[in-house]
């Protein structure tokens, strides 16, 4: 039997309304439990609210203080063990950020995983409004370079995250790479992850940003980015979430 594993990414939207979200977060993901969580925004008071949610998973324990203020990974413990991680510096504005990776085995298949997730630089960037100079598109070469390095051949791979910016981080990944997002795989509308109306009073920007991109070692079987009803959204942001099977 082929083995498949669920994947979600989610910017946690730093601890802005945290007191207010957090019964959200709470609901959120006692109904939501992906095999594999990447979070973007995470800091030292989400990840305790999420460590004790997630008494099953497992995350990234590391000395850089950008696993608990940037991004980190949850996994199923009875699903994956952790060969290794590491960060990727891309020379960004936001010094904590980069690219994050891990690399899972399981007793249910004879292949490492590869998993990364990235938080680009937000197109209101202060210098980037001024001189009009995209970070994202330099950024997104750096991580299709390191990408080539790091994924071993006919190694299942995926990198997902708050790219900002609907085309060109996907645009520069898939020509330099091949990969391909999750939705246009399936032949699917992309849905808007940005902004969440109940949350965010950007509500001039209508995006799809946030992504889920795959080498083709791995087949998206379906995917979609789930929403929670009520006066007060998840985080500013929209979650997505993909099923995969390992070919």
């Amino acid at each position: 039997m082929k083995f498949r594993f669920s994947l979600m990414t989610l910017n946690l939207w730093n601890t802005i309304k945290l007191d207010e979200r957090r019964p959200v977060i709470e609901e959120f993901f006692r109904i939501h439990r992906p095999d594999i969580l990447c979070i973007q925004e995470i800091r030292e008071d989400t990840i305790k609210i999420l460590d004790d949610l997630l008494e099953d998973y497992t995350r990234v324990h590391d000395d850089c203080p950008s696993w608990s203020n940037e991004s980190n990974i949850y996994y199923k413990r009875e699903l994956f063990e952790e060969v290794k991680h590491d960060r990727v510096d891309l020379n960004m504005p936001e010094k904590e950020r980069g690219l994050f990776y891990i690399v899972l085995k399981s007793s249910y298949s004879n292949k490492t995983l590869f998993i990364s997730t990235a938080h680009l630089t937000h197109q209101g960037n202060a210098d980037e409004c001024r001189t009009g100079m995209n970070y994202r598109h330099s950024e997104a070469i750096v991580i299709s370079e390191s990408l080539k390095t790091l994924v071993g051949k006919n190694q299942p791979a995926l990198i997902c995250g708050d790219f900002n910016d609907p085309f060109h981080p996907y645009r520069i990944i898939k020509e330099k790479l091949g990969w391909i997002e999750v939705f246009q795989y399936l032949k699917l509308e992309a849905p808007i992850t940005f902004p969440c109306t109940q949350n965010s009073d950007e509500i001039f920007i209508v995006e799809s940003i946030d992504k889920i991109i795959t080498n083709d070692e791995l087949i998206p079987l379906m995917a979609s980015s789930p929403r929670i009803t009520g006066h007060v959204g998840l985080s500013d942001h929209y979650p997505v979430e993909a099923m995969f099977e390992i070919k």
